[in-house]
């Protein structure tokens, strides 16, 4: 581009920048100035590279710089109108133009006082150039008088005056009135000054934002003045409750403690309401025996235990009445723990002494087990509990190599040497079935039931939840799935009662053989009250895929047979099901369009089947599809 169009484009952006600005456009104002800036540039580039004489910028440049600076402070963007404006100073030291606009920029971050000595030094640095210069200098009258006036006015609103020291050639405020300067300033900090949210927020709003810090966090916050350090304590949820980071290290648990300690110096019982207890392995013994000894009585506890084993525990409990005790007021416990029957030491504890320093109020209990050494089964007659206060127990048998005999000991001991008569939530992964139907049978409160790779298949369920005559149950998840091929097992619909999922709201069924036949007699069962269903991996649940699809043994899954039957569902899972494809997601379609069907689906999940976009279109394209309230589409 020569010169003279580059010159026409740089003077053409100020004249469209600036009517741009006076519109209030100033964020259309700002591209089009930078763009002219640009062309500015890359002319002084193109005179330093081709010319041997000095290069100039664009006489209209210095106008550029003060139009996108006006612009930045119209946006708020103080930081980029302060660099354009020091930008101007330093191309042009005895133009006006620079000060001005800088001290505005000052004046409107509130820093008066700095804008004040940019106009003194501008001043100054003008008079000394005319000086220099006579009459070679050309400086704007009108702007020079604006400089003054806005001097003036500053220094009477700062009841100051500003003088340039020669000696030191800096500017000074006279000793005489810099004490009416910082007496001003200290009288705008308190009016303005920072409003403390613990003096100021309700008690009850402080309590519930600590309440989602952790320890560390809060320690560092009693350290900041001394009433946060009186309201802290005072509040009962972070003494009761306390939060202590994960993979905690032994010297953070030892100022924890120490903290714990002072606060409760005063009181003969040291409460705590729930703690989780994750260590790091290194220091997972001393912090595990220190917590133990500590005295504390905790309600809630769940500790995560990947070093200590079940004999190390029952050694440490058995040993010290404080561990005793701490054990024996607990309502609730999650417990993970790796567990073994073999141990060098005499007398020791067995796997089976892990619950007996248990209460029997116990209210919730969850184990997860690590398994360890292969072992006997144990012989000893072991006293039978019973926890009466039991509402929720879960088992998890993690499968890491160990043996799969030392678990099923264990698991054997817990079903058969305590009573859980209360029972109302019952989750058990890995645990084998012939552990725990004993417990189901006699179960009258049952309404939650979890079981996962436990070596029952849901016919097998079904002839057992059919002998319960209560009718409780909410929640039904089965995953049958073992590792081993499934077994195929028909549903005999017309031999079992199904009364007990009359009030069923949630049913999962994964890696079963559950049948069409089988599907529609529990959706019927459940008497449409049914608000979940989830249908994942079912080898036996076969889909129409298109019209042309026929399949004689069990039936095809028609949407329109069971929709209407579950007015209430809100979630919908087919997961990885058998055939199913873009028509059976228009069968679908069409069965949430008709006016039979669910209402109030909002979470509908059909991943991992074989459809592709125009599945997804027949969904949304349907007719009044509108009636249908999905808010998520996995």
């Amino acid at each position: 581009m020569s010169q003279e169009v580059s010159s026409d484009v740089v003077i053409r952006a100020l004249e469209l920048g600036q009517q741009e600005f006076k519109r209030g456009s100033y964020g259309k104002a700002l591209k089009i100035l930078a763009r002219g800036i640009a062309m500015a540039d890359d002319q002084y580039k193109e005179q330093k590279d081709t010319s041997s004489s000095k290069p100039k910028y664009h006489p209209k440049y210095i106008m550029l710089l003060d139009s996108r600076s006006a612009c930045y402070e119209k946006l708020n963007k103080l930081n980029y109108a302060q660099l354009d404006a020091d930008r101007m100073i330093s191309l042009e030291p005895y133009s006006c133009r620079g000060y001005l606009r800088c001290s505005k920029i000052l004046c409107g971050s509130n820093s008066e006082l700095e804008a004040l000595k940019i106009l003194q030094t501008g001043i100054e640095k003008i008079k000394s150039g005319k000086l220099k210069y006579k009459d070679r200098l050309v400086v704007s009258k009108v702007m020079f008088t604006k400089m003054m006036s806005e001097k003036k006015r500053l220094c009477d609103k700062l009841q100051v005056t500003v003088s340039q020291d020669k000696r030191k050639r800096s500017l000074k405020v006279s000793s005489e009135t810099s004490s009416v300067i910082i007496k001003k300033l200290k009288d705008e900090l308190d009016e303005n000054s920072f409003v403390d949210p613990v003096s100021s927020l309700p008690f009850e709003l402080i309590c519930e934002i600590f309440k989602y810090l952790d320890q560390k966090t809060i320690l560092e916050a009693m350290l900041v003045s001394k009433s946060w350090n009186k309201t802290l304590i005072s509040i009962p949820q972070l003494l009761d409750s306390p939060i202590l980071k994960r993979k905690i290290r032994l010297d953070d648990f030892v100022k924890f403690l120490s903290f714990y300690n002072r606060i409760n110096s005063g009181r003969k019982l040291k409460q705590i309401g729930a703690i989780s207890l994750n260590t790091e392995r290194q220091d997972e013994i001393r912090i595990f025996t220190k917590f133990m000894m500590s005295g504390f009585l905790v309600s809630q506890l769940k500790l995560e235990l990947s070093v200590v084993n079940n004999i190390e525990f029952g050694t440490v409990v058995n040993n010290n009445t404080n561990a005793r005790r701490l054990m024996s007021n607990l309502s609730e416990l999650e417990l993970h723990i790796r567990f073994t029957d073999r141990d060098s030491r005499k007398n020791s504890n067995s796997t089976t002494d892990l619950l007996s320093f248990l209460p029997t109020s116990l209210t919730k209990l969850s184990l997860s087990l690590y398994s360890g050494e292969v072992i006997q089964e144990a012989s000893e007659t072991r006293e039978y509990r019973q926890f009466a206060n039991m509402k929720s127990l879960s088992v998890f048998n993690h499968s890491d190599g160990g043996s799969a005999t030392s678990i099923s000991n264990v698991n054997s001991w817990v079903f058969k040497n305590h009573g859980f008569p209360a029972i109302e939530e019952l989750q058990l992964i890995r645990v084998d079935a012939s552990q725990w139907t004993d417990l189901v049978a006699k179960s009258r409160f049952l309404k939650h039931l979890h079981l996962s790779k436990s070596n029952i298949s849901l016919t097998e369920l079904l002839i057992l939840l059919s002998s319960l005559t209560n009718q409780q149950l909410q929640t039904l998840f089965l995953d049958e799935y073992s590792g081993s091929i499934i077994r195929i097992q028909h549903l005999r619909v017309n031999q079992l009662s199904l009364d007990i999922l009359g009030n069923l709201r949630s049913l999962s069924i994964i890696h079963s053989s559950i049948s069409t036949e089988g599907l529609n007699k529990i959706i019927d069962a459940t008497n449409g009250n049914l608000e979940s269903l989830t249908l994942a991996n079912n080898s036996m649940l076969v889909f129409k895929g298109s019209g042309f699809d026929i399949y004689q043994s069990g039936g095809l899954v028609v949407f329109a047979d069971f929709l209407p039957k579950l007015p209430k569902l809100q979630r919908l899972s087919l997961v990885n099901c058998v055939n199913f494809t873009d028509f059976t997601m228009k069968m679908l379609s069409y069965a949430l369009a008709s006016m039979s069907g669910p209402k109030n689906l909002k979470v509908l999940d059909v991943s991992g089947n074989a459809i592709s976009g125009v599945g997804v279109l027949e969904l949304f394209q349907a007719r009044d599809c509108s009636n249908v309230a999905q808010e998520r589409l996995l």
